[in-house]
């Protein structure tokens, strides 16, 4: 009787146990260890000519083979940040409306994900259609197939309506002045 419960009860029991005591183990020591480290999961970095997304907390900036930072982002705060410019002005991105297409059928509504990016930048300068791609996907989980034929369908803040290649490495703002 009593192996029958120790079988039945204990084991099941003292797994459980073990189990969720690993996981709390597993939970802070991650973070602790991103206290410790000084780990950011907040901000994410762009390279020159490369559109994939880097986690401050994994990378070396300071690190000239990696290539050029030009752009970091700030989750929180939902803002471009132009890398090595002293005089910055803040500005959101001058796009009213935005949809992704796929065969001329809407599939994501970016509205509501662009009108609140911020832009710090001289020059009114802004990220590549890449980069802002990059923390779409970072941020909301989506992930867009590269096989695909995506189209992004805006109007800029001139009411002007464009069509481009989601995957295209281009400025979604060109000529810009400022108010």
């Amino acid at each position: 009787m009593f192996k029958e419960f120790i079988f039945h009860y204990g084991i099941p029991s003292y797994n459980f146990v073990y189990e969720s005591i690993n996981n709390l183990y597993n939970i802070i020591s991650f973070n602790v260890g991103n206290i410790i480290m000084g780990y950011n999961l907040n901000t994410l970095y762009f390279y020159e000519n490369n559109p994939n997304v880097y986690l401050s907390s994994f990378i070396n900036t300071s690190n000239n083979l990696n290539g050029t930072v030009i752009w970091k982002y700030n989750i929180l705060k939902r803002t471009f940040y132009n890398y090595n410019c002293s005089y910055k002005d803040t500005n959101f991105l001058p796009i009213l409306t935005a949809t992704i297409k796929l065969h001329d059928k809407p599939v994501y509504d970016l509205t509501d994900f662009l009108i609140n990016i911020k832009v710090e930048s001289s020059n009114l300068n802004y990220p590549t259609l890449n980069y802002i791609l990059g923390v779409f996907e970072y941020t909301t989980g989506i992930i867009l197939s590269r096989n695909e034929s995506y189209v992004l369908e805006y109007m800029d803040d001139k009411l002007n309506i464009k069509t481009v290649n989601l995957f295209d490495n281009i400025s979604l703002i060109t000529n810009c002045q400022k108010n």
